[in-house]
């Protein structure tokens, strides 16, 4: 008889605060070598992505809770020279993680855990027919539950109190991808506001690497700072700025004055990961649909560019894989 997935065969990972802090420093530093693209008014690309590095940092723990021996290996793709994929008895394990931060599914999956079966297990085509995927991998499909408030109102009227916080301001195109071949510095900053503030500053150097900064701002006091930037991706702080910041780039005489209201809220306020079931990707592409629509009471899952999906109901239970990899002792 074939299995059909029911709500007792899902995983339920704790989403725990270190999972965040994980994804956005992960995040952070895509954004500064140009791995992603995002603006301060479209952030659903660097939280997806924190949601994803919170999903893999959970299934690694879940593995090490279960003493399976797993392997790490590079996950083969540019645009993430960083990220590492799980290897277990051989084979490549591809997680496929899907952020559900509306506070609607939310609530409805708080009272009926069997919604989430209506949920498509999906995968943008181009990366299921890619060919760094084997037959004989397996595509491991999370979903990660997660609230993305307070927005700014809220955080402007919590006066500093607010125990989440990572507000990013991210600098316009022209800063992060300037057309000359040298350093943007020195460049100056001013703390407009009446109090000092603590920021992480990231963007790239001449090598095209990752370079970070964290700048201490007095009240009403410029700081220089002459480290060798040649692009400048973000900005970010724990701290709610109580006035502008601003920014001078003396090698190429262009200001930036950043106001109170044009920082947003990266945070995620986690509830948790489930780990929903497992397909090989063999068996995945010949079953597979076109996904030419998504249920409104899905519109978190959609996806950019064409995918395909199976019916969650038809994945294979994870634990059973765990349980038959522990038994061989792989």
């Amino acid at each position: 008889m074939v299995h059909v997935l029911a709500p007792s065969d899902f995983v339920h990972l704790p989403y725990t605060p270190d999972l965040t802090q994980a994804g956005i420093l992960y995040s952070c530093r895509s954004l500064a070598l140009d791995l992603i693209q995002a603006s301060n008014l479209r952030l659903e690309h660097l939280r997806q992505q924190i949601a994803d590095t919170a999903a893999e940092v959970a299934f690694h723990r879940l593995l090490s809770e279960h003493h399976l021996p797993f392997k790490t290996i590079p996950a083969a793709r540019f645009s993430q020279p960083d990220r590492f994929e799980v290897m277990l008895g051989g084979r490549r394990c591809h997680l496929v993680n899907s952020l559900i931060a509306h506070s609607s599914s939310l609530r409805r999956l708080e009272s009926e855990p069997e919604y989430l079966l209506s949920a498509p297990a999906r995968i943008p085509e181009m990366e299921l027919t890619s060919e760094r995927m084997n037959y004989q991998d397996l595509l491991i499909f999370a979903f990660t539950l997660a609230l993305t408030r307070p927005g700014w109102d809220e955080i402007r009227q919590s006066q500093n109190t607010q125990p989440s916080l990572q507000l990013i301001y991210i600098f316009p195109k022209i800063w992060r991808n300037p057309t000359r071949s040298q350093t943007i510095g020195p460049l100056t900053f001013l703390n407009e506001s009446d109090e000092e503030i603590t920021l992480d500053l990231g963007g790239s150097g001449m090598d095209h690497k990752y370079l970070s900064k964290k700048l201490r701002l007095l009240p009403r006091k410029r700081t220089v700072i002459i480290e060798d930037f040649a692009t400048l991706a973000y900005l970010s702080t724990q701290q709610v700025p109580t006035g502008k910041i601003s920014v001078h780039s003396e090698r190429t005489h262009r200001s930036l004055q950043i106001p109170r209201h044009r920082w947003a809220n990266l945070w995620l306020d986690g509830v948790e990961i489930i780990l929903a079931g497992y397909a090989e990707i063999g068996e995945f592409r010949r079953q597979a649909r076109h996904l030419h629509s998504i249920n409104h009471a899905w519109e978190d899952l959609s996806t950019p560019s064409p995918a395909v999906f199976l019916p969650l109901v038809d994945l294979h239970p994870l634990l059973e894989l765990l349980a038959w990899m522990k038994a061989l002792g792989t």
